[in-house]
């Protein structure tokens, strides 16, 4: 399905809006896995918390690209069995990255300073928008992390136009909506609010967009 960006937008919100209310069990375990590390110090206690909610984000990734892609209905058993068969290498790459890129910042804001680790930040976060499919990559299509790393980059090297678009004007919603849910409840109200309504949108995002590059790949 090769998208332009404006039929991007209107598939992922028709997906978003056909796939949100069966989700949101799903979007609200999601949301308390991942809101909680933020409550406990123990960064072992964090990642143990963290696991169980990246998981459940591959099953709604899954189940996201079956209802985009229009293939035959899976059963619950064989979503979970399936995400659960990729889970290893997905937690793979996102300890990895995560770790990798920590390290860094770590590491040049120490010994360059502060300063200088906010320039190295913004380098890791510009060769990290060329990754961001690296980890659907692995979860719908079952790549190991290599080959995730380079396709990704691949697929995003060649649309850096069509994929700057998409990801800034889903960035501004995102923010304007923030600062609205900030406003009403708060700061733990916003993120709350945030993550139940933006958590399964971002996930659309991903398969969508993911998808319709694969589409361009194909055609060109």
């Amino acid at each position: 399905m090769n998208l332009s960006a404006s039929e991007t937008f209107r598939s992922i919100f028709e997906l978003w809006k056909k796939t949100y209310i069966s989700l949101l069990p799903l979007t609200v375990l999601v949301t308390l896995c991942l809101d909680s590390t933020a409550i406990f110090d123990s960064i072992i206690l964090a990642i143990l918390l963290c696991i169980p909610g990246l998981y459940l984000s591959n099953v709604i990734l899954l189940k996201l690209a079956n209802v985009f892609r229009q293939e035959l209905p899976r059963t619950e058993e064989e979503f979970y069995s399936l995400a659960l068969k990729r889970f290893p290498d997905a937690l793979m790459l996102f300890l990895g990255l995560g770790g990798i890129f920590l390290l860094c910042f770590l590491l040049a804001s120490s010994i360059l300073g502060f300063l200088f680790g906010l320039v190295v930040i913004m380098l890791l976060l510009l060769i990290y928008s060329y990754l961001i499919f690296a980890y659907p990559l692995v979860v719908i299509d079952g790549l190991d992390p290599v080959q995730s790393l380079k396709k990704s980059f691949h697929l995003i090297n060649n649309h850096i136009g069509y994929i700057t678009v998409i990801f800034l004007v889903i960035g501004l919603v995102e923010a304007i909506a923030y600062v609205i849910f900030y406003l009403i409840a708060g700061m733990a109200g916003a993120s709350l609010i945030y993550n139940l309504i933006f958590t399964t949108l971002n996930l659309v995002l991903s398969v969508v967009v993911l998808e319709s590059l694969k589409s361009k790949q194909l055609n060109k």
